[in-house]
């Protein structure tokens, strides 16, 4: 009579170390994590805690914005230091440290931080002033640039993202940037008044560049006004249609090319944040520093 561990030998020959090794070791080897800067943890660790709004923003790139607020802005440039609300940086020069990303938080995932230590939270946390970033690699001072109340970051891109998740996770939704130089460039009362009311009231805003200023369209589905803007004057702009514009006009109340002009859309989110600018002129009427940016 057969043993029974004869028969289970004779239906399942033994196998070498080696067979069982292919056996058992996978096709490919997962690539290990990798590791996350102790800076960058802390950071991310104080914005899981806190899931304060402002990391979840959408940020903008400047090319969105750039020639809309050129055509709004009085040409009135200056430079000074200012106190800046986080919920007041819309855009950034660019992304390419998360193409991809969209907030806050998403373009804070995109930095290495490698060689930060506790001198940059501090640095978040002070008056910024002209002093350089505590990293390798960091050029110049932090640096700002608000048209209306809206503001882009022009210098130092990944400090000021680090920044905005790190002291919005902190402070709120109050969080500000203290002391950093801003360039900036107000807005006409007038203009902000017809923009931010078209808002409010459902309607589009589209501008375009005409000779001696900027024509701004306010829209419904059906209906247009438009207004001629020269300098700080605004005023009506009456238009004559003929029955093929009239008809084109119901068809595509969005046109971007409507009498031959190149017309850009003026997002609500920005006529926003342009409106939205209190906290510059408080500082201009009652400046917090009487030290100026030196360039």
């Amino acid at each position: 009579m057969q043993k029974p561990e004869d028969a289970l030998r004779q239906s399942r020959p033994l196998r070498s170390p080696e067979q069982i090794g292919a056996d058992t070791t996978p096709s490919y080897l997962p690539m290990p994590a990798p590791l996350v800067a102790p800076i960058k943890a802390k950071i991310l660790l104080a914005a899981e805690c806190s899931r304060n709004g402002i990391i979840y923003r959408p940020v903008a790139e400047a090319q969105e914005f750039r020639h809309v607020n050129w055509l709004l802005n009085r040409r009135d440039y200056q430079v000074g230091y200012f106190d800046v609300p986080l919920t007041s940086i819309v855009s950034l020069e660019h992304k390419q440290m998360a193409p991809n990303a969209s907030t806050w938080r998403e373009l804070f995932g995109g930095l290495v931080c490698s060689d930060w230590d506790g001198r940059a939270l501090a640095y978040f946390e002070s008056e910024i002033g002209a002093k350089p970033f505590p990293a390798t690699g960091a050029n110049g001072a932090l640096e700002l640039y608000a048209r209306g109340g809206a503001v882009q970051c022009t210098n130092g891109h990944h400090r000021l993202i680090a920044a905005v998740v790190w002291l919005a996770s902190r402070f709120g939704d109050t969080a500000e940037l203290r002391k950093v130089r801003v360039g900036y460039t107000t807005v006409p009362r007038q203009v902000l008044q017809l923009i931010s009311t078209g808002v409010q009231q459902g309607k589009r805003v589209d501008i375009a560049e005409i000779d001696d200023g900027a024509l701004i369209r306010v829209s419904t589905a059906r209906t247009a006004e438009f207004w001629r803007k020269t300098g700080e004057d605004l005023e009506p702009h009456r238009v004559q249609r003929g029955l093929a514009e009239w008809y084109r006009r119901r068809k595509n109340p969005a046109d971007d090319e409507e009498f031959g002009l190149r017309w850009f859309n003026v997002p609500s989110s920005l006529i926003a944040a342009v409106a939205d600018d209190a906290w510059l002129c408080e500082q201009l009427a009652r400046p917090r520093y009487t030290d100026k940016p030196t360039h």
